[in-house]
């Protein structure tokens, strides 16, 4: 038996259907086979049904569907075995595709990790408690996953056939520098390098708003971000890592070093944050004052209050807001800062 939650929540037998019932117990069967070898606490199943307060009735109904999945896995390949006060999801034969996906992933094979999605992860029970986070985890995979596709495409010099997929993921993701990167390197080794330079440009203009067209702002934002605090934050060093400038090796004004790190020099990596001297340089620009709006997607808003308490030690009049149109579900990983 197959269990499909890169999409609909879904269990297949030789590739028939198996009708899971109603949605907090499809709810019940995603949180096991996230979890498949280990024990989920019962606690954590009714957490993850229904909030922090969960109803009285919680453990009883948490004990109804795990019996009731129990009786319609039976024969096909899965089990649920009580341990202690949990339960242990096994599959004695077949995926899970959403373990099958980081699996291949940690095993550099992208693009066949990417042909397992089928739609927006856990869709059918989004709704539910427990599905934030994963769909945030599995989304930010999905997004790396991607850019690792394309990064192997482009080693291997299919340069002109990725530039369609990375447009239309630009359009799409359009905080993601990673992509911004692969796009310019793909068009400038595909011969198209006015468009290259145009995309840097506009990859440019992401930031360049009012505070941030002046360099001196935008040096000490640099120097001021934790990046670890703020990779710790998007999701640990498997969804996210230290990033010193958009523009990807082996293109022209590409330097192997952090330009605006407190000691930069070949080889070394962001020495930042360097609070002193990034507010020397919001002084010297005469900014201090002004109003940028953070705007994140909302499940990112933990990151986006980062910023906001940063930029207020900056000197900045900062708020959090939210894009015009969401990103909640397919999250753009950098903040975007706005007038």
């Amino acid at each position: 038996m197959d269990v499909h939650l890169l999409g609909p929540i879904e269990a297949r037998l030789d590739g028939r259907p198996i009708a899971l019932g109603a949605r907090k117990q499809r709810a019940v069967l995603a949180m096991l086979a996230l979890q498949v070898g280990r024990t989920v606490s019962a606690d954590r199943l009714a957490e993850g049904l229904w909030g922090e307060q969960p109803p009285l009735s919680a453990p009883k109904m948490v004990q109804l569907y795990v019996s009731h999945l129990r009786r319609l896995l039976a024969g096909n390949g899965a089990e649920i075995v009580t341990r202690g006060r949990g339960y242990e999801p096994r599959l004695t034969d077949g995926e899970v595709d959403a373990v099958q996906f980081v699996r291949l992933l940690d095993q550099t094979r992208a693009r066949e990790a990417l042909a397992l999605w089928c739609g927006e992860p856990l869709a059918d029970v989004a709704d539910e408690p427990f599905a934030a986070a994963e769909i945030r985890r599995l989304e930010e995979l999905r997004e790396r996953a991607a850019e690792l596709a394309i990064e192997a495409d482009l080693a291997a010099g299919r340069h002109g056939e990725v530039i369609g997929e990375l447009e239309a993921l630009v359009a799409e993701h359009p905080l993601r520098e990673r992509l911004h990167a692969e796009r310019m390197l793909a068009l400038y080794r595909s011969g198209r390098q006015a468009e290259a330079l145009e995309a840097y440009r506009e990859a440019r203009a992401i930031v360049r708003r009012r505070p941030f067209d002046d360099v001196r702002v935008r040096r000490a934002l640099n120097y001021a971000t934790d990046r670890a605090r703020v990779v710790e934050l998007t999701g640990g060093r498997e969804l996210a890592g230290p990033n010193c400038q958009v523009l990807p090796n082996g293109f022209p004004g590409y330097e192997p070093h952090c330009p605006y790190s407190a000691d930069p020099a070949p080889g070394r990596g962001w020495t930042a944050p360097d609070l002193e001297r990034a507010r020397r340089l919001v002084a010297e620009s005469g900014r201090a004052g002004e109003d940028v709006v953070v705007r994140v997607p909302t499940f990112r808003r933990d990151v986006g209050r980062y910023f906001v308490v940063l930029l207020g030690d900056l000197g900045f009049r900062a708020s959090l807001g939210a894009f015009a149109t969401d990103y909640a579900a397919r999250p753009a990983a950098r903040p975007y800062f706005g007038a």
